[in-house]
C-alpha cells in the first residue's frame, strides 16, 4: 500500500465500515467549477444590474430611455436564464458530492450518525425543514470527518465558523432575490421606483451569493481533505500515516 487511496477501499479500523470508501475529488472538483461558475455569473450579472439601474434613474428623470430599456431588459433576461442554468448544475453535482461524502462517513467506520447519504439529500427537498436539517446534516459531515477522532468521539468536535456563513449567506441570498421579485411584480406594470428597489435587491442577493460560494468551496474541499486523511489514517499504521503525510 503506498499511502493512497483507491475507489474503492474498505476501512480497516475503527468503527465497522459499511460499504466501500469511494474517493470523492472528482466531484468535489465539479463542484468547486460550479461555484467558481456561479460566482463569475453573479459578478456579471451585478455589472447588468447596475446598466438597468442607470437606464431606471434616468427614465425616472424623464429622459427618453426606451431603446437603453429594451437592452437591459434583454441582458438581465439572458443572464437569469444563465443563473438558473448555472444554480441547477450546481446543486446537481452538491447533491451528488454530499450523498458520496456522507456514504464515506460510514466506509470509515463512524458510529452513532443521524442522518443516512439519501435522507441527508432527501432533507433538502423537504418544506420548512430544509432551513435547518441540511444544516445539521452538513455539521454532522463535517465533525464526523474529523481524521484526529474515534468512531464516536467525533460528536464532541467542534463546527468549523465556515459552515453558519454558508448556510446564512445561502438562505440570505434566497430571501434577497425573493423580495426583488416581489418588488419587481408590483401591482399591474411596475413603476420604475418598484423596478429600482427590485434591482438593488437583486444586486444583494448577487454579492451574498459570491461570498456564500467562496465559503462553499472552502467547506466542501476541506471535508474531502478529512475524509481523505481519515482514510489513509485508518488505513495504515502511525508509522506509514506519518511517512504518507511528509511524502505529501
Amino acid at each position: 500500500m503506498d499511502g493512497r487511496v483507491t475507489e474503492s477501499w474498505d476501512a480497516g479500523a475503527g468503527g465497522i465500515p459499511e460499504g466501500p470508501f469511494r474517493a470523492g475529488q472528482t466531484w468535489t472538483n465539479w463542484a468547486t467549477g460550479l461555484l467558481v461558475l456561479a460566482g463569475v455569473v453573479s459578478v456579471f450579472a451585478i455589472d447588468y444590474i447596475t446598466y438597468d439601474l442607470h437606464t431606471l434613474y434616468d427614465l425616472q428623470a424623464g429622459s427618453p430611455v426606451a431603446l437603453e430599456r429594451s437592452r437591459a431588459h434583454t441582458r438581465l433576461q439572458d443572464m437569469s436564464t444563465a443563473f438558473i442554468v448555472v444554480f441547477v448544475l450546481a446543486a446537481i453535482v452538491w447533491l451528488i458530492w454530499q450523498h458520496r461524502s456522507h456514504a464515506n462517513l460510514r466506509a470509515l467506520g463512524a458510529q452513532g450518525l443521524a442522518f443516512s447519504p439519501a435522507g441527508a439529500v432527501g432533507l433538502w427537498f423537504v418544506p420548512a425543514g430544509n432551513l435547518v436539517l441540511p444544516y445539521l446534516a452538513m455539521r454532522e459531515l463535517w465533525r464526523a470527518s474529523d481524521p484526529e477522532t474515534g468512531p464516536t468521539e467525533w460528536k464532541g468536535v467542534r463546527t468549523t465558523p465556515l459552515l453558519p456563513l454558508w448556510w446564512v449567506g445561502w438562505w440570505s441570498g434566497v430571501a434577497l432575490g425573493a423580495i426583488g421579485v416581489g418588488k419587481g411584480r408590483g401591482r399591474g406594470v411596475a413603476t420604475a421606483g418598484e423596478l429600482i428597489s427590485r434591482d438593488w435587491f437583486f444586486a444583494a442577493a448577487c454579492g451574498v451569493f459570491i461570498a456564500t460560494a467562496v465559503a462553499a468551496i472552502a467547506l466542501i474541499r476541506q471535508i474531502n481533505g478529512r475524509l481523505f486523511v481519515r482514510a489513509n489514517k485508518l488505513g495504515r499504521s502511525w508509522t506509514g500515516w506519518s511517512g504518507w503525510w511528509s511524502r505529501s
